[in-house]
C-alpha cells in the first residue's frame, strides 16, 4: 500500500509494508517511522472531505477504506495533550475510543456501516434461497446489473442507474473532470492526491478505474445518497447520506462495481428497472441489497485483495495479492497488471 501523508514538514510517502489487513496501531507507527511525530501525538485525518480518524487502535485500515493511494492529513498535538503515561505494557490508543463503524454526523463523506444484527452467514427470512441471484422485496426482486469488465464498471453502473445506458460512461468520465474544474475549493491537490489538472485528465483515459472520490461527485451532482455494498464484508459506504431524500445502490466486489435494481421479476426487461428509491422505501432496499451482497458473499463472487493472483503486464511476473503488485510497481515502475 501506498499512502501520502500532509505534514507540516511537507508531503510523506509511507504504508509500503501496510495492507488492508494493518491495524491503524500500524499506521502510526509507519506514521512515527517517516515524520518522527509520536503516535500519541498524531492526530489524522482521512478522506473526502477529510475526516477525523477516530477508531480504536485495532481497526483494520481496510475497515475504514483506507486503500492504495490515500491522502491522509497529520496534525502534531502538543505533548500535553497526549494521553498520560500508565504503568500497563499495553499500548495505548492515541485516537477516541470508539466502535469501528459508528456513524460520523449526517452529511459526513463516505459515512460508513455494517448492518446491525445481521447474520454474515445469511438468514435470508423467505426473501430468498442462498442459490437465488435475487433477493424478493414487496412485488418485485432485488437484482445486480453486471457492467462490462473494462476498468470503467463504476462509470458503467452510474450510467445505467441514472441514463438507463451503461455506454454512456465515457459521458460520465468527463462529467466528473468537469465538476473537479468548477469546484477547486474541495476538490484541491490535498484532497485528490495530485495536482486537480493532472487528476482531471487521468480521470477521463479509459483505464482509469473510479472510487470514493468520483461516489462524492457524483453523489452531489445527481443530488442522491450513493450508497456502495462490500460483498467481501457486506460493509456499506454511504456517499451524501443525509443530505438527500434519494438514493442508488452500487455493489462493489473488490475490483469492481455493479448497479442494483429493483425489477418486477427475475427475467423482467431492463426497461423496467427500478433504481432510484426514496425515504423508508430505500431503507428497505438498501437492507435487501446487502442481503443480494450476502448471497454474492456466500457465492465468492468478489475478489480477495490479498490473495488473488495477478500478472504484470510488462515482464509477466506473476503476483499474489494487491501488496505484492504494489511493491513490484513501487520497485519497477510497472503499472499494467491482469488477474488470472
Amino acid at each position: 500500500m501506498r499512502l501520502r501523508c500532509r505534514s507540516k514538514a511537507g508531503v510523506l510517502t509511507l504504508g509500503a509494508s501496510l495492507t488492508g489487513d494493518s491495524t491503524v496501531r500500524d499506521l502510526q507507527d509507519d506514521i512515527e517511522l517517516v515524520s518522527g511525530v509520536p503516535v500519541a501525538q498524531q492526530q489524522l485525518k482521512y478522506g473526502f472531505p477529510p475526516k477525523l480518524l477516530t477508531a480504536d487502535q485495532t481497526t483494520t485500515l481496510g475497515a475504514l477504506s483506507i486503500k492504495d493511494g490515500e491522502q491522509l492529513i497529520l496534525e502534531e498535538l502538543p505533548a500535553a495533550a497526549s494521553s498520560a503515561s500508565t504503568s500497563s505494557s499495553t499500548p495505548q490508543p492515541a485516537f477516541t475510543s470508539g466502535q469501528t463503524f459508528t456513524q460520523p454526523p449526517p452529511g459526513a463523506f463516505g459515512t460508513q456501516v455494517m448492518p446491525q444484527n445481521y447474520n454474515s452467514d445469511l438468514d435470508f427470512g423467505g426473501a430468498a434461497a442462498a442459490d437465488s441471484d435475487y433477493v424478493s422485496v414487496g412485488d418485485g426482486v432485488l437484482v445486480v446489473r453486471e457492467m462490462k469488465d473494462d476498468n470503467s464498471c463504476l462509470f458503467r453502473s452510474i450510467s445505467y442507474i441514472f441514463e438507463r445506458n451503461a455506454d454512456n460512461f465515457q459521458n460520465i468520465r468527463s462529467l466528473v473532470s468537469k465538476l473537479i474544474a468548477d469546484d477547486p475549493v474541495n476538490y484541491n491537490e490535498a484532497i485528490l492526491g495530485r495536482e486537480p489538472e493532472d487528476y482531471r485528465k487521468w480521470i477521463v483515459k479509459p483505464e482509469s478505474w473510479g472510487g470514493a472520490i468520483e461516489l462524492a461527485v457524483l453523489s452531489d451532482y445527481f443530488g442522491v445518497e450513493i450508497d456502495s455494498i462490500d460483498v467481501s464484508t457486506l460493509r456499506v459506504d454511504k456517499f451524501g447520506e443525509g443530505k438527500f431524500s434519494n438514493r442508488v445502490i452500487v455493489l462493489y466486489t473488490g475490483i469492481h462495481y455493479d448497479a442494483i435494481a429493483l425489477s418486477p421479476s427475475p427475467t423482467a426487461p431492463e426497461d423496467f428497472d427500478q433504481t432510484s428509491f426514496e425515504g423508508s422505501e430505500g431503507d428497505r432496499i438498501l437492507e435487501a441489497g446487502i442481503k443480494l451482497a450476502g448471497i454474492w458473499k456466500k457465492k465468492r463472487k468478489f475478489t480477495d485483495l490479498a490473495r488473488f493472483q495477478l500478472r504484470c503486464g510488462v515482464c509477466k511476473k506473476g503476483l499474489v495479492g494487491q501488496k505484492d503488485a504494489q511493491e513490484h510497481a513501487m520497485q519497477t515502475g510497472h503499472t499494467s497488471f491482469t488477474e488470472y
